[in-house]
């Protein structure tokens, strides 16, 4: 009986070290190293933040746009589209046409030099999926 309590509670000490690694691997080290991966291959941004990315700055910048929404001219589209995509705007004229934002611990990578996403779009067909499973190959 002893043996069957050691064993169980082996097993559950290993479960819990595997989930609290999963998650320690979702939300820190995977995000440094797309962070590292990301700035290495040219693209500016933020670093990440723990947990939460750019989502308060996001949030911040849209409670600011409510608040500050008073009666707008459609003429005025500079505040238009200042309130509308505020913290893309602002990440475009601080990092550049391509850049990394945080959604929690995923980055959002922006594209916007068409060179850049023609050269991305053709090495989408470098890594297709194969068709069939091959593990159930004959």
């Amino acid at each position: 009986m002893d043996a069957i309590t050691n064993t169980f509670a082996l097993s559950c000490a290993i479960v819990v070290v595997l989930c609290a690694w999963k998650i320690v691997n979702m939300i820190w080290v995977r995000p440094k190293k797309l962070d590292k991966f990301l700035k290495n291959q040219g693209f500016k941004g933020n670093k990440y933040r723990f947990l939460f990315g750019d989502t308060k700055d996001l949030s911040m910048m849209f409670q600011q746009s409510k608040s500050n929404s008073k009666h707008i001219d459609i003429d005025d589209g500079d505040k238009i589209l200042s309130q509308a995509v505020g913290f893309s705007l602002q990440s475009l004229k601080k990092h550049g046409r391509s850049y990394i934002t945080w959604m929690g611990w995923k980055p959002r990578v922006a594209i916007m030099d068409p060179e850049l996403i023609k050269d991305v779009l053709t090495k989408i067909n470098d890594f297709q999926k194969p068709k069939n499973n091959p593990l159930f190959m004959l």
